[in-house]
């Protein structure tokens, strides 16, 4: 029997990528070689008891902590990355890097060099899901060829969550989150990023914005770019935010938008093992209701 996946069933679902962007406040990159990683992340091969339990403590205390590698370069990766604030760091021995990751889940910033390059995370993580080891490693592999090493950190990485949504991407420090990023358009997607700007068609949102802002914002900038206005200066402004429903002022380059958001509730399977559930996970999902320029 042929396997089922996640992401072809999301996307004949209709599901959107538009505010789904959200992430954890607090992230760490702990370099590791993806053939060891294991699920739990304290159970990869050659972590020691020390290191695990600091793993642990980091994950109970919500960092979301990513293993992350690159097959070229995976022995010259700096050990620690704290990707929103560009640090890289190198400790002398898994102890010492246990002490870091705890002093970080208490709240404390990791001491290191400044890492100035865009880093892109690609979901490979082949023992989560299914969609990620596939559509993931396709993405990656073009990613690879295509990625200049003086302007981009390029990093296969373990869980980020939104399997359904593979490829699945975060782009530092941009705070952007990716989905469906299929390897043909891995040239439109870096050319944009040169830019400084989203690339729309697998944007999924600002991981700092609530999900309604981010709807509104990706609306926006859909508008700005078949009006061809500028939104190098792009704010959103809340007229109104509910439990269920957002009114945003737009400043979009000459124009002003002003766009109502919704909420309702829409059925997801969230991985390839969801699928064999009898039933999907009913999740919250924001749409456009109105658009109006003026």
């Amino acid at each position: 029997m042929a396997h089922a996946f996640c992401r072809t069933e999301s996307i004949a679902a209709g599901e959107p990528l538009a505010g789904t962007g959200a992430i954890y406040e607090r992230i760490l990159l702990l370099s590791w070689p993806r053939r060891h990683w294991r699920m739990p992340r304290s159970a990869s091969v050659g972590v020691s008891p020390v290191l695990g339990a600091a793993i642990e403590r980091a994950i109970s205390a919500r960092v979301h902590l990513v293993l992350v590698d690159h097959p070229d370069a995976g022995a010259t990766l700096p050990a620690l990355f704290s990707p929103r604030d560009g640090i890289a760091a190198e400790f002398d021995d898994q102890a010492g890097l246990a002490r870091a990751i705890d002093h970080y889940a208490q709240g404390g910033s990791i001491d290191g060099r400044r890492e100035d390059r865009t880093i892109i995370l690609c979901c490979t993580d082949s023992r989560r899901d299914a969609c990620c080891a596939r559509f993931g490693q396709e993405t990656f592999r073009q990613l690879l060829v295509q990625c200049d090493p003086a302007r981009h950190l390029l990093l296969q990485a373990s869980h980020l969550g939104g399997c359904r949504f593979a490829a699945s991407l975060m782009v530092f420090p941009h705070l952007h989150r990716y989905g469906r990023l299929g390897p043909e358009a891995v040239t439109d997607f870096l050319s944009t990023l040169g830019r400084g700007e989203p690339y729309l068609p697998a944007f999924r949102g600002h991981a700092d914005q609530s999900p309604s802002r981010q709807v509104a914002e990706i609306a926006a900038r859909r508008w700005a770019g078949e009006a061809g206005e500028d939104t190098t200066q792009l704010s959103l402004e809340a007229v109104s935010e509910t439990a269920g429903s957002a009114i945003y002022d737009v400043a979009c380059g000459k124009a002003r938008l002003t766009i109502a958001v919704t909420a309702d509730m829409q059925p997801v399977f969230g991985t390839c093992s969801a699928l064999k559930a009898d039933k999907p996970l009913m999740t919250e999902r924001w749409q456009v209701t109105s658009l109006s320029v003026s």
